[in-house]
Order: structure tokens, then sequence, then C-alpha cells
């Protein structure tokens, strides 16, 4: 019984060597996924652009990590459509505000999220921005 048993271990160990053998040659380099921007400060005006309409403004900071200078995309959903968001604008990724001149003709709450995107790589969004815009 005991050469058996030596058989088997020295099978396990050798199917252990194989098995990792194989999965270092295969493993492929892990998945790096950019930084999501984060908001810091928001609000609104009224009759600065135009009369009766209000801008919106807000800042947000943004990690580059490991990935280069791109985009932000600056995406809004407006209560009355039933929050669908569309693209607004895109601005470089070193910058920190926005400001949307006659977001809105009414009271209204804007939600603003936004992303960054080099290419094809696009990041994950931001957490919403609600701008609860009030006369």
């Amino acid at each position: 019984m005991a050469y058996s048993r030596q058989r088997l271990a020295w099978l396990a160990a050798w199917l252990q060597r194989r098995r990792r053998l194989r999965a270092s040659r295969s493993s492929e380099p892990p998945v790096v996924i950019p930084n999501a921007p984060v908001f810091t400060d928001s609000g609104f005006e009224w009759d600065q652009t135009q009369a009766d309409w209000a801008d919106t403004f807000f800042d947000w900071t943004f990690d580059h990590g490991s990935f280069p200078v791109a985009s932000i995309e600056i995406w809004l959903a407006r209560d009355n459509n039933g929050s669908v968001y569309e693209l607004v604008t895109t601005v470089p990724s070193t910058t920190g505000s926005y400001r949307h001149a006659c977001a809105t003709k009414d009271e209204d709450y804007l939600h603003y999220k936004l992303r960054y995107v080099d290419g094809g790589t696009g990041g994950p969004f931001s957490s919403e921005l609600e701008v609860n815009v009030q006369r």
C-alpha cells in the first residue's frame, strides 16, 4: 500500500505543476479600468448667459492613474424626459469644471454624470450629481 500512495502523491504533485505551468503561460495581463471622476461642487445661476434661462456649473476631480490625458464626457438627464441620459459635450480630461450655459428655462432637476474616454476605452460613470434649479 505504501508504494501506491507514493505514486498517487507523485502524480498529484506532477498534475499540480502542470496546471500552474499552463496557467502561467495562458494568463493575460490584468485588465486596468480608468478611475471615475468625482464631483466636488455645483450650483446654478439665473439670467447670466441669457434672460430667463438658468446656467448650471459644477467641479470635479479625476485621477488619471496610468491613463493618458484624453476626454471627459458630460451626460445630462432631466426629470421631465424620464431620466434618459444624453451626451452634452466632451472636454479635456485635465479640465476640472464645466458651465452648462442655458441649461434650463424652467425650475427643474438636472442630473449629470461624467466619464473618462480615450478612443475605444471608456471608464465607469461617476456618481450622479443632481442640480435642483429653483427661482
